[in-house]
């Protein structure tokens, strides 16, 4: 994966197995890799979450036409990759 950053989505994983919303397991042939299953607590969180968000995406995206879209993704992606070296301690 391009332009990811390990350190991020490692902490990231860490507050997610934290709250129980998924586990890490061993790879069964692979010692460097682990496999991520999602816990029924974070099944539960997702199936809360995403009438919500698809609610919210309808809402404030439907006056936007396509285009409008892929420039806002594209916004935001590059954001997300500017803010990435920030830890939440600098917020």
């Amino acid at each position: 994966m391009a332009n990811v950053d390990y350190g991020a989505v490692t902490r990231m994983l860490d507050r997610l197995e934290e709250k129980k919303m998924l586990v890490r397991k061993a790879h069964g042939e692979d010692r460097r890799s682990v496999r991520l299953e999602i816990t029924p607590e974070g099944r539960r969180m997702v199936d809360l979450l995403q009438p919500i968000v698809a609610n919210w995406m309808r809402k404030y995206f439907s006056p936007l036409n396509e285009s409008e879209k892929e420039s806002f993704a594209r916004a935001m992606v590059a954001l997300i990759e500017a803010d990435s070296g920030q830890n939440e301690s600098d917020m």
